[in-house]
């Protein structure tokens, strides 16, 4: 008897959240489980799309069909998310001119990460990894010396 392949799961699409930098801005979709994704950038008016397959948004206190949320920063208007079809979620960042976006999916939990800046302005650099993050000593006196405070 052939085994036949078991279908993926869904995948629920959390929450999405922002944070304005000064060089940058990121944006965090965080999902249910493991998760594939395409992304195209389309113009007038700029913007940047991510395609979730497998997926369904289920954002908390979002009105069926369509959540927004409202950025308006300098690089970043709004966040839209919806289901263009059955099986799919779709992100779509609506940016100001000349931005770009970099990509990343992480796990523990499960999210998208979406940078975007302005290549005219100094790239920013991608956060320190923890193990390349730098050990200050600590000094730790010996059990019978007195401490003053």
């Amino acid at each position: 008897m052939p085994l036949c392949a078991q279908p993926q799961p869904e995948v629920a699409v959390l929450g999405v959240r922002y944070w304005t930098l000064n060089d940058s801005t990121r944006v965090s979709v965080e999902l249910s489980g493991d998760f594939h994704y395409v992304a195209q950038r389309i113009a007038a008016p700029e913007r940047v799309f991510f395609d979730v397959a497998r997926s369904r948004p289920a954002i908390k206190g979002a009105a069926a069909g369509l959540h927004v949320v409202r950025v308006a920063d300098a690089r970043l208007k709004q966040i839209r998310v919806a289901q263009p079809e059955q099986g799919t979620t779709r992100i779509v960042l609506d940016l100001k001119d000349n931005i770009e976006f970099r990509a990343s999916q992480l796990t523990g939990p499960n999210r998208l990460m979406i940078e975007l800046f302005d290549p005219s302005q100094t790239v920013p650099e991608t956060a320190p990894s923890v193990t390349s993050a730098r050990r200050f000593p600590v000094n730790v006196p010996d059990p019978g010396e007195r401490v003053r405070l």
